[in-house]
C-alpha cells in the first residue's frame, strides 16, 4: 500500500474535483473531537456541496450534534466489540460494511493511529489523507497523501487545520466558527434545572471534578474549598456538579462538605444536556477534560487545572478560560496517566490566585450583565 502513497505535501494545498462525500475519522476523545470542528468547517467551506459523515465511538456520538457542519451519518466505531474475541468478527465486518456503504471522495484521518488509518483506507477511497507525523508511524502506510504540518502549528486545533489545508484552496475560515445550539437538548437541560428549582437562577457555576486520567484529576479538596469560598462571596450562586458515573465518589465528597447550593448531576446528563447547561453557566471549573474544551468553544468563562498534559498543545483555546499549572517542575507535562507524586507536585496550585481568578470572572460577568 505504501507504494501508492503520493508523498508528503506542504500545508499549501490543492483542491480536489467533484467531491460529493467526505468521511471524517476522529473516533475519540471528546476534547479531540471538539478540536477537529474548525478543520471540518474549513473543509466544508472549500467543498460546500459535499456531504459529511463521521467515524466515532458510540459514547461520543452526541458531540457531533454540535459540529458547525451538519453530519449526515454517524458511523459508530465499535471499540469494545472489536476488543473481544467473541464479538470481533461481526463487529469488524459490520464496520467494514458501513465504511463502504457510501463511495467517499475524500477520507481524512485526524486521529493518526494505526487502526484509524487502517479503517480509513478500508473505505477504498482514492484520497485518504493523514498526518505526515502521525501518533503511530505505521499509520502512514495506509494514507494516499500525507499532510505536512507547519512548525507554527503547535496546538491540536492548528495541526488539524493544517491537515485540512492539504486539500483546500481557501486556507482560513470565511464564516466565524461557532458551536450551534440544539433546541431539543436545551429543553432537556431546562427540565433538569426545573426539577431542582433552578430554572430562574441567574448565577450557575458548572463544576467538573473528574478527568479520564488519574494524573489529570486534581484533589477533590481543591474543588470543595473553591465552591465554599465562592459561595461565601456569591450566596445566590448554584453549583452544578457534572461528569460521568466514575466521578460519583468525588461528587459525594463534595456534597457532604458543602451545602444545598450544590446540586449533583453526575451521571445524569447526556452530552447535549451538558453542553446546554454549560452555555447557561457564568463560570466553569474543571480539570483537563472534554467539557472544558466545550466551554472554550462556547466562550464560557472558566478556570482549568493542568499538570500532566500541555495546554499549549491540547489546552482550552479561549481568552475567557484561565489555565493554572505549576511552572517550576521539571516533570511538568509528563503525559503519565498515573503518578504517585502528583499530589505533592503538579496538583499543588497557588490557591489564592485560583480563587481570585474565579471571583474576577464572576465580577466581570455581573458588570457586563448590569451594563446590558
Amino acid at each position: 500500500m505504501s507504494g501508492e502513497t503520493e508523498g508528503v505535501v506542504s500545508h499549501h494545498g490543492r483542491k480536489l474535483r467533484h467531491v460529493r462525500r467526505i468521511l471524517v475519522v476522529k473516533p475519540s476523545s471528546m476534547g479531540d473531537v471538539v478540536h477537529t470542528f474548525k478543520a471540518v468547517q474549513l473543509l466544508s467551506e472549500n467543498y460546500p456541496k459535499a456531504v459529511f459523515d463521521w467515524l466515532i465511538v458510540n459514547d461520543l456520538s452526541g458531540v457531533l450534534d454540535y459540529s458547525p457542519v451538519a453530519i449526515a451519518e454517524k458511523i459508530i466505531f465499535p471499540r469494545r466489540d472489536l476488543g473481544r474475541i467473541t464479538t470481533f468478527l461481526p463487529a469488524f465486518f459490520g464496520l467494514l460494511r458501513d465504511l463502504r456503504y457510501h463511495h467517499y471522495d475524500l477520507v481524512v484521518d485526524f486521529q493518526g493511529l494505526l487502526r484509524s488509518a487502517l479503517f480509513a483506507r478500508m473505505t477504498r477511497c482514492h484520497h485518504v489523507l493523514g498526518f505526515a507525523d502521525p501518533r503511530e508511524k505505521a499509520a502512514r502506510k495506509f494514507y494516499t497523501r500525507c499532510g505536512e504540518i507547519s512548525e507554527s502549528a503547535v496546538h491540536s486545533i492548528d495541526r488539524n487545520m493544517d491537515l485540512a489545508r492539504t486539500y483546500c484552496v481557501d486556507m482560513d475560515l470565511k464564516a466565524p466558527y461557532h458551536v450551534p445550539s440544539n433546541q431539543h437538548n436545551a429543553k432537556l437541560a431546562q427540565r433538569k434545572l426545573e426539577h431542582r428549582h433552578l430554572e430562574n437562577r441567574k448565577l450557575l457555576i458548572s463544576v467538573f471534578p473528574g478527568a479520564r486520567w488519574a494524573s489529570k484529576t486534581f484533589p477533590v479538596e481543591l474543588f470543595i474549598k473553591l465552591i465554599c469560598d465562592i459561595h461565601e462571596r456569591y450566596p445566590e450562586a448554584a453549583f452544578l456538579l457534572m461528569g460521568s458515573l466514575h466521578e460519583n465518589k468525588a461528587g459525594s465528597q463534595i456534597l457532604k462538605q458543602t451545602g444545598k447550593y450544590v446540586h449533583s448531576l453526575i451521571g445524569a446528563t447526556k452530552i447535549g444536556e451538558m453542553v446546554e447547561l454549560l452555555r447557561r453557566s457564568a463560570l466553569v471549573i474543571g480539570n483537563d477534560s472534554g467539557p472544558m474544551h466545550f466551554a472554550a468553544a462556547l466562550n464560557v468563562p472558566g478556570i482549568a487545572f493542568f499538570g500532566a498534559t500541555d495546554p499549549a498543545k491540547t489546552g482550552p483555546v479561549s481568552e475567557a478560560i484561565e489555565v493554572f499549572e505549576r511552572t517550576d517542575l521539571p516533570c511538568l507535562h509528563c503525559l503519565k496517566r498515573e503518578c504517585s507524586e502528583a499530589a505533592e507536585l503538579c496538583h499543588k496550585l497557588p490557591y489564592e490566585e485560583v480563587l481570585a481568578s474565579a471571583l474576577k470572572k464572576l465580577e466581570s460577568g455581573h458588570a457586563a450583565e448590569a451594563a446590558e
